[in-house]
């Protein structure tokens, strides 16, 4: 059965299961990614799990909006190899589950891990105009601006800090 015929009864399933349109849309073309990576799959059954490290490899090296104008000479990010991975996977779990592979081939095949990021801490300028802000919206001195920007400042790292605790977990810190 060919991968246009498969990706039919892909997309039909996952209609009738509530997934959403853009999430079948998504599917349907990352896996013509990978059909079009193999040189077209013929038989779904001989895809091996080194084929999917090959594509993410090869995703991994490519340049963002290759052949297009706009292309700068930046690879293609870390997330969009890991969501490309996330969704080919999730295509062979489905032909697994359906019965129409007997294996799943990808599940030792982990997602490229995603850069940690650290929240983003207020500039020098936006300080500076913090400060600038406070003084004359309150008519402060100088020096006490600068203390209540620093009392905020310290504020908010404490609120940024316990959101990453509680929602992320301490992983994300060290």
């Amino acid at each position: 059965m060919s991968i246009q015929n498969l990706l039919a009864r892909y997309s039909l399933t996952a209609r009738s299961q509530g997934e959403s349109e853009e999430t079948i849309k998504h599917t349907t073309r990352i896996v013509g990614f990978f059909d079009k990576f193999m040189g077209g799959i013929t038989d779904v059954a001989k895809i091996q799990a080194d084929d999917l490290r090959r594509f993410i490899l090869n995703t991994q090296e490519k340049e963002k909006w290759a052949g297009l104008p706009q292309a700068k000479g930046q690879k293609v990010s870390a997330t969009t190899v890991n969501t490309y991975t996330r969704a080919i996977k999730g295509f062979f779990k489905w032909l697994n589950r359906e019965g129409i592979i007997q294996t799943d081939p990808f599940v030792g095949v982990r997602a490229p891990k995603l850069p940690q990021r650290l929240p983003k801490v207020i500039s020098e300028k936006a300080l500076i105009a913090g400060v600038i802000a406070v003084r004359q919206a309150l008519d402060f001195s100088t020096g006490r601006a600068i203390a209540t920007c620093i009392v905020g400042w310290i504020i908010y790292v404490l609120i940024v800090f316990l959101a990453t605790v509680f929602l992320v977990g301490t992983g994300a810190l060290f």
